[in-house]
């Protein structure tokens, strides 16, 4: 990154913090910016969503009839 703004090259970071080392993370600065931030923007919307676990049907009870 030194190497690129020392040519005059501006350097921004787009990435998830938590898979970002720190130290690139300083050294950027202000040029870091957070993906989550940025997911209304670059998210896909040509497929359907992900299921979630409280969205699937649940399996039938059991019925316990006496006989």
């Amino acid at each position: 990154m030194e190497v690129l703004r020392a040519k005059g090259k501006r350097v921004m970071i787009l990435a998830h913090p938590e898979m970002t080392a720190r130290e690139l993370r300083i050294a950027v600065g202000p040029h870091f910016y957070d993906l989550r931030d940025l997911e209304r923007y670059i998210a896909r919307t040509d497929r359907a969503p992900e299921p979630c676990m409280h969205d699937k049907p649940h399996a039938p009870e059991p019925s316990h009839h006496d006989e």
